[in-house]
């Protein structure tokens, strides 16, 4: 039986006959004399059944983990951390190197820019060399 169908037949069941018209509920009750089985009116054991079909898989996974890590030798765990970090690392790198590359456009305008500062800088680098050579004579005279 498919998981969807066996949640379906019991989200039906876990209804509670409260909200059915009080015909069905005798309906049922004479199709129960003439021989077909119903399953008891067991909320709480239907609710495990559901719950144990919703997570009972994962717990399961969970605790054959726990165990294997018990049994693991901790060295090798770290080992394996380490390689998974290094390998997370490197990723990291290669990615940020391909999308970070400038395109050509940009690689022209920054050459551009460079020759412009390098071009003002030397003048103003020489005024204030000449500044500061002016303010140390100064302060050899005192």
């Amino acid at each position: 039986m498919s998981s969807r169908l066996a949640k379906q037949s019991l989200n039906l069941l876990l209804k509670s006959p409260s909200n059915t018209p009080r015909d069905q509920h005798d309906s049922s009750v004479t199709k129960r004399r003439h021989g077909i089985n119903k399953l008891p009116d067991t909320n709480k054991g239907l609710k495990k059944i559901k719950y144990e079909i919703r997570y009972g898989r994962l717990k399961k996974e969970k605790l054959q983990r726990a165990e294997q890590q018990k049994k693991e030798n901790p060295l090798d765990a770290l080992a394996r951390k380490e390689a998974a970090m290094d390998e997370n690392l490197a990723r990291n790198i290669r990615l940020l190197t391909t999308k970070m590359k400038a395109t050509e456009v940009e690689k022209a305008i920054r050459k551009e820019m460079m020759r412009y500062t390098k071009s003002t800088n030397l003048t103003k680098k020489s005024q204030t060399m000449e500044e500061d050579d002016d303010d140390d004579d100064d302060d050899d005279d005192v």
